[in-house]
């Protein structure tokens, strides 16, 4: 870190970036700016450091100073980093220079009377109030920025008609998390192990819209493993053009919108054990917005009045806002919450749940309603099917041995209907129809 002793060969503020070979001094602005190394030879000798030959090496002062910037006050990154406050840090000890920093919103007593009525129309139905799960979200999410004390985060979806909100609604995240953002979406699914990602670095919320869904289950769980990653680690790896690849800490959070349509919710992963407890999953829902939104003119003053509104709005989720008992938890510091009406959409697009809607049509029937036998058993029955080879092929095929997967999930999801009966010396399943009571076996 800097100290105050004076340093004859260092001027001004001048940092050395390793990886890049630029020189990051302050402009009349105070913003960091490149320069090259022409270009820090002028502010040297603009600084008073002269040319004549310092010592018996021949270089001049100018070199000299440069060779000592090198040595002393190089940097292994410059730029921004999500939750960082600007300036010289260590990190991974190594030392990099924040270049520019959040821009927070300060709290201010007051109304927030048209963001309370998007805020309800948009998460409220009937008996069903979503807007404490929104809120200690949010109020977590602000508080790790403003304290930079670190705290996973769950991924934030909400599921919901064309109109209703939902992509305003992240636009205001991105206000009231410090004003940045960027797509993730084409890092998380990119095959490409070179590709350059610092721009998420330089942004506290990474918003995902509307992206194109996938039918393929691996796609799927590739994503899975993607918002895993990016909503628990701690550390992540910031790769820049022209950079080395470097460890960093961003405090950032993870947010999805998208439209509620069986095809549109195929971009989200299979929500499993492993990954139930990191989603938040919310229904949205279409109300009439609080003004006038039907032209260009009546968008841009809708968007004025709520971002006026977003200090109150602050002020209550940090000083009124109190997170309930019932929802905290120690990990992310609240429970994870999933819509009844989403989760059992998605439910309907699990591999397991097509395998066993499969077996209702080709295996099982009044004549037989029970089904007795391995996983290999039930593949080779499928690949002898006319009508269901192939739906049957794509699903076994996602993975080795996905067959066997699938039946133990439908296990744990359908007891009443897939049971395991035997384990030696190989899983033997036994599979009814919905009307037919099991065996009184059990599992030897």
């Amino acid at each position: 870190m800097p100290d105050d002793t004076p340093d004859p060969l260092r001027p001004f503020e001048c940092y050395y970036e390793i990886s890049t070979g630029y020189y990051l001094v302050t402009n009349r602005e105070n913003d960091w700016i490149p320069q090259t190394e022409s270009q820090i030879k002028r502010r040297l000798k603009a600084a008073g450091v002269g040319r004549v030959n310092s010592d018996q090496t021949g270089l001049n002062q100018v070199d000299m100073a440069l060779l000592h910037l090198q040595n002393t006050w190089s940097v292994a990154y410059a730029g921004p980093v999500a939750g960082y406050s600007r300036g010289l840090h260590i990190e991974n000890n190594k030392k990099i220079l924040i270049t520019t920093e959040a821009h927070f919103i300060t709290p201010w007593p007051g109304k927030w009377p048209k963001l309370y009525e998007l805020i309800k129309g948009l998460l409220v139905y009937e008996s069903i109030d979503q807007r404490p799960y929104l809120f200690a979200w949010l109020k977590l999410a602000y508080n790790a920025l403003i304290t930079g004390q670190r705290q996973p985060g769950q991924c934030l979806v909400i599921a919901g008609p064309s109109g209703c909100g939902k992509s305003l609604l992240q636009k205001l995240i991105t206000m009231i998390l410090g004003g940045r953002s960027a797509n993730p979406y084409p890092y998380m699914m990119s095959d490409k192990p070179g590709d350059f990602n610092s721009e998420l670095f330089e942004s506290e919320h990474l918003p995902i819209e509307d992206q194109a869904a996938s039918n393929s289950t691996t796609i799927r769980r590739k994503f899975g493993q993607k918002i895993k990653e990016l909503t628990v680690n701690d550390s992540q790896t910031c790769h820049a053009k022209y950079g080395e690849r470097l460890c960093l800490r961003p405090i950032w959070r993870l947010s999805i919108s998208l439209n509620d349509e069986p095809e549109n919710l195929m971009i989200l992963p299979p929500i499993d054990e492993s990954i139930a407890d990191k989603i938040i999953l919310m229904r949205g829902y279409k109300a009439p917005m609080p003004m006038p939104t039907q032209t260009a003119s009546q968008e841009a003053a809708f968007w004025l009045t709520l971002n006026e509104e977003l200090p109150a709005f602050i002020h209550f989720l940090v000083n009124e806002f109190t997170i309930p008992d019932e929802m905290r938890a120690d990990r992310y510091g609240m429970k994870e919450y999933h819509h009844p009406d989403v989760i059992a959409a998605i439910n309907e697009l699990q591999p397991e749940t097509k395998l066993l809607a499969l077996i209702d049509l080709a295996i099982l029937s009044d004549s037989q309603p029970r089904w007795e036998g391995t996983s290999e058993m039930l593949e080779r029955e499928f690949s002898e099917s006319v009508h269901y080879q192939k739906q049957a092929y794509d699903l076994f095929t996602e993975f080795p041995r996905a067959c066997g997967t699938y039946l133990d999930r439908l296990r744990k999801k359908r007891p009443d209907r897939v049971r395991k009966i035997r384990t030696t010396p190989r899983n033997v399943w036994e599979i009814t129809k919905s009307h037919i009571l099991p065996s009184s076996e059990t599992v030897a």
